[in-house]
This record gives C-alpha cells, sequence and structure tokens, in this order.
C-alpha cells in the first residue's frame, strides 16, 4: 500500500479537461475503524491535509502528506484510509481518455468520540 508520492515520482500529469470526482462523499472514506488504534489509546486528535493520486481506474495510487497533524500515526492512518477506501470517477483528457491525475482532498478531522450525557 502506497503511503506517499516518492520524489522521483512525475509530477507533470497530463492535463485534464474532467478532474477526478470521488464517487460519493470522501467523508466516508474515514470511519471510527480506520481510527488509529494507537491514537485512540493515547487519545489522540488532528486533522491532515493529503494530495492523492488517482488512477485511470479511479483507485488511488498514492498519497502524500501536505499538512500534517503532527501525530504520525494519524497521517499515516488518513493515506492508509485514502487508499483502502477512496474512488474515483478518473480524470479525463481533451480526448475523453482516462488519465492519471493529482487531487487534494480538504482537511480530514480525526475527533475522539466525546460522551453525551
Amino acid at each position: 500500500m502506497a503511503v506517499s508520492v516518492p520524489d522521483d515520482s512525475p509530477r507533470d500529469l497530463p492535463v485534464a479537461v474532467t478532474p477526478a470526482r470521488p464517487v460519493g462523499s470522501y467523508a466516508e472514506w474515514f470511519g471510527p475503524d480506520d481510527y488509529p488504534l494507537a491514537a485512540i489509546r493515547a487519545e489522540q486528535e488532528g486533522a491532515v491535509r493529503v494530495a492523492l493520486l488517482v488512477g485511470i481506474d479511479g483507485r488511488v495510487e498514492a498519497c502524500e502528506i501536505l499538512t500534517g497533524s503532527g501525530i504520525r500515526r494519524l497521517d499515516r492512518g488518513t493515506c492508509r484510509a485514502a487508499v483502502r477506501h477512496g474512488r474515483f470517477r478518473p480524470a479525463r483528457d481533451a480526448r475523453g481518455a482516462a488519465i492519471v491525475s493529482r487531487f487534494e482532498l480538504p482537511r480530514v478531522r480525526w475527533a475522539l468520540p466525546r460522551d453525551e450525557r
């Protein structure tokens, strides 16, 4: 499973006429089962921004941390969940062919459940 874009990966991707679009809500990719167990035990919370490399099949091929939470396990957990659950309608070029593209997710916020008493 890829969790970051290597430094030697291509940065010059084809120009998309139609950008990649998530299938459904990306918020559903980050459920309670995806919260890193060690972070739960340590009562850690945080927010992470990532960029995803979306393949021509609409699957997430790699994940790059843009803004980390300061908690490595949450950063890695964000990429793990995005690669595992992320599905897209792939980007398309001017001819309508599916192309590899980059997609930046809005901030993913990891928050522990609170007792509502």
